[in-house]
């Protein structure tokens, strides 16, 4: 099975965490999020360990994906380590801020 990480567990990113393990093919693994308390309540829930560094996520063996909704101050840093580190990553990301300035400006 996949060994299943979140990163940024947030309300968009726990939510993505939970889809990503229904079905069975992945098991989660460990959660990294800077607010510790909640990425604890969130590894309570899945059986799995808590960090607040996402760093030490990339360090793991064990772990063959990542998921993460990070703010986009975050996201860019975050997905080029996960890729040097060779983990796989779904990764949430917002409308472009063009496409949105365009369409309000068609209004």
């Amino acid at each position: 099975r996949i060994g299943i990480a979140g990163v940024g567990i947030g309300r968009q990113g726990s939510g993505v965490l939970a889809e990503s393990l229904r079905g069975g093919l992945g098991r989660f693994v460990i959660v990294a999020d800077v607010n510790l308390p909640r990425a604890e309540a969130t590894a309570k829930q899945h059986g799995g360990l808590a960090v607040a560094d996402y760093r030490a996520v990339l360090e793991r063996a064990d772990v063959d994906a990542i998921v993460t909704a990070t703010p986009e101050h975050w996201r860019s840093l975050i997905c080029m380590h996960a890729c040097q580190a060779g983990k796989d990553l779904y990764v949430e990301k917002p409308m472009s801020l063009r496409i949105l300035n365009s369409a309000l400006n068609r209004i």
